[in-house]
C-alpha cells in the first residue's frame, strides 16, 4: 500500500519504522498551559497527551474496534489490538473493551464502525 515510501518491508515493525509518510505525523501532544516559554528553546517545552486528538475519536472506534470485532467474527484472537484499545481508553470518555474479560462492550461498540453495530455477527 505504501509502495516506495517504505525502505524496509521485511517485518511489520520495520514497515512502520521506515515508512516516510509517518515521519511527518506527530504524536498528539500539546504544550502544558501556564509555562513560561521565554527562556525555553523551541521543542523543549513541557507537553502532555492531547486527549482531543482525532486518534481518540476516529482511530479507535473506526479502526482498532473494527479490527477487534472482525477478529471476533472470524475467530481470530487480537491480543495486541485489545491491549492498545485498553491502554488508550484510559484517556477516553468511552470504554470499548471490558478490562476484566477483554471482550468488547456492546453499548460502546454500537457507537463505532464495527460490523456488530450493523448487525453483522457471523462470517456468513
Amino acid at each position: 500500500m505504501y509502495g516506495g515510501q517504505v525502505s524496509d518491508p521485511s517485518t511489520l515493525k520495520t514497515v512502520f519504522n521506515t515508512n516516510q509518510g509517518y515521519r511527518v505525523v506527530p504524536f498528539p501532544m500539546i504544550p502544558v498551559e501556564g509555562q513560561d516559554l521565554t527562556n525555553i528553546p523551541a521543542g523543549d517545552e513541557d507537553v502532555h497527551l492531547n486527549l482531543n486528538h482525532r486518534f481518540f475519536f476516529e482511530d479507535m472506534p473506526f479502526g482498532l474496534v473494527i479490527l477487534k470485532s472482525i477478529g471476533n467474527i472470524v475467530g481470530v484472537q487480537t491480543p495486541a489490538i485489545t491491549k492498545n484499545i485498553v491502554f488508550h481508553q484510559k484517556y477516553m470518555t468511552i470504554k470499548y473493551v471490558d478490562e476484566a474479560t477483554n471482550e468488547l462492550i456492546d453499548e460502546a461498540v454500537m457507537k463505532s464502525g464495527a460490523p456488530h453495530a450493523y448487525g453483522i455477527t457471523t462470517f456468513e
